[in-house]
């Protein structure tokens, strides 16, 4: 998200970059306010419970499963989809992009949007 940011220069002032962990037992809006902080102060971070989640699941193909790990400290693991969407003025999804998706082909396509 920050090279998407960087790339998009001054453009940028019109976008929200916004993280949703799926994992809101962990992921408080403290803890997501702190990691975020570490990229750009102006990322927006949320989290969810499983109702609210099962909500958009099918909107943005989500997928997540917790898997309890016997023995692990964390107790947990979540399973989830690592996708970066692309969401229109009107709330609408535009793209869906793979992880390892190229930041200057989303900027263009954000550019596209704009």
């Amino acid at each position: 998200f920050r090279r998407i940011k960087r790339d998009l220069g001054d453009e940028a002032d019109n976008v929200v970059f916004l993280l949703i962990s799926v994992d809101g037992e962990r992921d408080t809006p403290e803890f997501i306010d702190r990691y975020l902080q570490r990229y750009d102060p102006e990322f927006i971070g949320m989290s969810g419970t499983d109702d609210v989640l099962q909500a958009i699941q099918g909107d943005y193909s989500l997928v997540y499963e917790r898997r309890e790990t016997a023995g692990s400290e964390a107790g947990y693991l979540i399973d989830h989809t690592a996708s970066k969407f692309l969401i229109d003025r009107e709330g609408r999804l535009a793209r869906v992009y793979s992880f390892i998706a190229d930041p200057s082909r989303i900027a263009a396509d954000i550019r596209d949007q704009l």
